[in-house]
Parts: C-alpha cells; structure tokens; sequence
C-alpha cells in the first residue's frame, strides 16, 4: 500500500500566512488583558453607581437618580457587542 505525503504548507500559501505558537500567545494574552480590563471597568462603575448617579443625575430623588446610572450600565452593556 502506497503512503501519500501530506505537506505542511497547503499549494498556493505561503508559509508567511500561518502564525508561529508564539503569534497565537501574543494574542491570546492580549485578548485576555483587554477583557479583564473591560470587566474591571464595568466593575468599577457597578460598585459606584450608586455616587455616580448623586453627582450626574438629578439630586432630588435618589432611586431615579440610581436608576439611571443603572441605565447608563445597561446601556454600555448592551453597546458592547456593536462597539467591537
């Protein structure tokens, strides 16, 4: 039985086009980072929604004034996926 060589590169495609195991690290890191830091902001803003919406919003009643900077979360989040 004949064996058939199956080459590495595929006809037609250079070896520049494939990515080194370090490329792929590269990425995956800078992926993870910019995750972590995106959830750290979210992070931050949920823990202080509560004085962000007393110094940005109407004063005079406090629950509309939370509600929203809960909407303004809300509406980041939902941004997310549209921004990239």
């Amino acid at each position: 039985m004949a064996t058939a060589e199956v080459p590495i590169i595929p006809p037609g495609v250079s070896a520049q086009e494939f990515h080194t195991p370090r490329d792929i690290r590269r990425g995956v890191i800078a992926g993870v980072a910019g995750n972590v830091l995106e959830w750290y902001d979210f992070a931050l803003f949920g823990f202080f929604a509560q004085q962000i919406g007393a110094h940005f919003f109407p004063a005079g009643n406090p629950t509309a004034s939370l509600l929203a900077a809960f909407g303004t979360f809300a509406a980041g989040f939902i941004m997310r996926p549209v921004g990239g």
